[in-house]
């Protein structure tokens, strides 16, 4: 298969970042706890999302929580894949439309169905590149904003053509969703603080013990899991887009000991927070679709 002559985009700034890519070949199946904005240029792709495939066209885009396992099968011809990853407590924040919000917090994917311009959506990301460079604060608000609109759009897209592509866990009943979404959301609000299960559990008005089930069931991660992997992301975060030292980082993330921390990184990341941090300014393959 023939690679891309597409130019690469990789953007990181604190808070999200954006990327690139041709796939010749299947790429590994990964989780990680941002919402994504996937979108095809130059040819069509195929994701695979939690075990089932969804065809992209040109300039098609599709939403998800990034939490379900998912990744890319194949980019025709020189078709890249192109990714925005936003963290799930700043896109709580944006207040997107309650059926968007749940539905993305029941771990289904949100096609849009409006096709972007290939050419508009690049040179976006190339804009996007240029001001978080300039470590101009009004620059960097401008970055925030598209990001949100970005996410707003697609979400209108989706809300006024009824497309969404209801591809849920069978795990995931409707009847649990609001408990399990007021968890998730306490977890995304409040990972930085030094909560417990009891805290998730009172959030949603259930008993620890139940609390732990209903999670575990509807979601295939533990709470305890799910609070260390927003820690993770808030530290892989700031290892790649600031100079703020390491004992720094794991405090502000809500990590109480540093012997935790380390273990956890090291068994997130594979490497120490100062070999995961050399990778700033290169394409990372960790967060590769």
């Amino acid at each position: 298969m023939a690679k891309s002559n597409l130019e690469p985009i990789p953007i990181r700034v604190h808070g999200f970042d954006a990327s690139s890519r041709h796939f010749s070949t299947t790429a590994a199946a990964h989780r990680h706890n941002e919402v994504e904005l996937v979108y095809g240029r130059g040819g069509d792709v195929t994701l695979i999302f939690d075990g089932r495939p969804v065809y992209l066209a040109e300039g098609q885009s599709a939403m998800f929580w990034a939490v379900v396992p998912h990744f890319s099968r194949k980019c025709v011809g020189d078709a890249e894949l192109c990714w925005v990853h936003v963290p799930l407590a700043q896109f709580l924040s944006w207040h997107i439309h309650p059926e968007i919000t749940q539905a993305i917090l029941r771990g289904q994917i949100l096609r849009d169905p409006s096709p972007r311009s290939p050419h508009v959506f690049a040179e976006q990301l190339y804009k996007w590149n240029r001001f978080a460079a300039s470590g101009d604060a009004d620059a960097r608000r401008i970055v925030d904003l598209e990001v949100e609109a970005l996410f707003r759009e697609a979400s209108m897209n989706v809300l006024r053509e009824n497309a969404t592509l209801s591809i849920a866990s069978p795990n995931r009943e409707p009847g649990e969703v609001g408990e399990v979404e007021a968890m998730i959301s306490y977890i995304a609000r409040h990972y930085q603080e030094a909560i417990s299960v009891d805290d998730v559990a009172a959030s949603a008005g259930l008993k620890p013990g139940y609390a732990m089930r209903r999670f575990r069931y509807s979601l295939g991660m533990t709470i305890v899991g799910c609070i260390n992997e927003h820690r993770i992301g808030h530290v892989q975060r700031m290892l790649l887009t600031t100079d703020v030292p390491v004992l720094e980082i794991l405090l502000d993330a809500g990590f109480g000991s540093v012997t935790q921390f380390y273990t956890i990184f090291d068994r997130t990341c594979g490497c120490t927070p100062t070999e995961y941090r050399r990778r700033r300014g290169a394409v990372s393959a960790v967060r590769y679709m």
